[in-house]
């Protein structure tokens, strides 16, 4: 099997990815997503979405180049209209926002809305994590199903996702219910 680096990889999708109208630090976070996807052990999120990506583009459910928009915000909260951009860009944003806001008083929350597929949760945790701070993230809610099995054609399971971080003395700790189901505890 050959090895292709990490890097070559995410050129390979940013290129990819511009050519559909997306803002080349947009493709860029959106690349290395789908990129570091994969060693994480979540194929299914990983740079095998990319042909993924083409379609729901192509069907006008991701708008590439759509600019996430603050409609309310607080000191301690914010609500984001994703308005259909890649929801990597925007929950890495919501992410940023709530480390932001939780600097400043504490706690910080961020939600979202109009968002399409987001990626990998784990990683937007990992967010707060390196600020040691505590991330967790909820998603879901959508009427319809939207996460796509390795090689299927189609959306086929709906569900909620939930992830937790929490920094520790020497490694993070991630608490994650699978499914929504049953939680189980693993370190990273």
């Amino acid at each position: 099997m050959p090895t292709i680096k990490a890097e070559t990889l995410v050129e390979i999708a940013v290129s990819i990815l511009t050519a559909t109208g997306a803002p080349h630090d947009d493709a860029q976070v959106v690349a290395w997503h789908l990129v570091r996807s994969n060693p994480s052990g979540h194929d299914s999120h990983g740079i095998l979405s990319l042909p993924y990506y083409l379609k729901v583009i192509e069907e006008g459910k991701i708008v590439p180049g759509a600019k996430p928009q603050i409609i309310r915000e607080s000191t301690s909260t914010t609500l984001l209209d994703d308005n259909w951009n890649f929801g990597q860009v925007t929950r890495k944003l919501a992410m940023e926002l709530a480390v932001q806001k939780a600097k400043a008083t504490g706690i910080g929350m961020t939600a979202l809305f109009n968002v399409y597929h987001t990626g990998r949760v784990g990683e937007y945790p990992e967010i707060a994590i390196e600020q040691d701070m505590i991330g967790i993230v909820f998603g879901g809610g959508n009427k319809n199903p939207q996460v796509v099995a390795p090689g299927a054609h189609g959306e086929a399971i709906w569900l909620n996702q939930e992830m937790v971080h929490k920094p520790t003395s020497s490694l993070s700790q991630l608490i994650s219910p699978s499914f929504g189901q049953s939680p189980s505890l693993r370190t990273t």
